[in-house]
């Protein structure tokens, strides 16, 4: 999926649903399971392209990301029988060619933290 500012991140979400009208769920729709998982995918591409890479790939966001998922599903309200109960986030990672690059950025933040904790506690001795 592209994110807001124009990057790519593999995103992986369980969608948890419960059928809440059996008669609705089995003979007016064709494919509900298909239908239920195409609209989670436009909701999800929605959702992630309003965030930046960095708010996707951190595990604080992806709490706040299924939650606005799983509140933009129910205002689509596709009328197929199922209620969404829960929106889960499982793997979100940057892309292959790029995730060695990702992972260099994550050790300099933690080095620059490191240096500066380093830096507080040496000035207040």
């Amino acid at each position: 999926m592209v994110t807001g500012d124009l990057n790519a991140a593999l995103v992986e979400w369980v969608v948890q649903y419960r059928i809440s009208d059996p008669a609705k769920f089995l003979f007016d729709v064709r494919e509900p399971r298909l239908i239920l998982r195409d609209v989670s995918e436009s909701v999800m591409r929605e959702v992630v392209g309003d965030r930046t890479v960095d708010e996707v790939i951190t595990i604080a966001d992806r709490n706040r990301i299924g939650s606005a998922d799983q509140d933009a599903g129910a205002r689509n309200q596709i009328r197929i029988g199922t209620s969404i109960d829960q929106v889960q986030l499982k793997n979100i990672n940057p892309p292959e060619p790029v995730q060695a690059s990702f992972n260099e950025v994550n050790q300099a933040q933690q080095e620059k933290e490191k240096l500066i904790n380093e830096a507080r506690a040496i000035t207040t001795r």
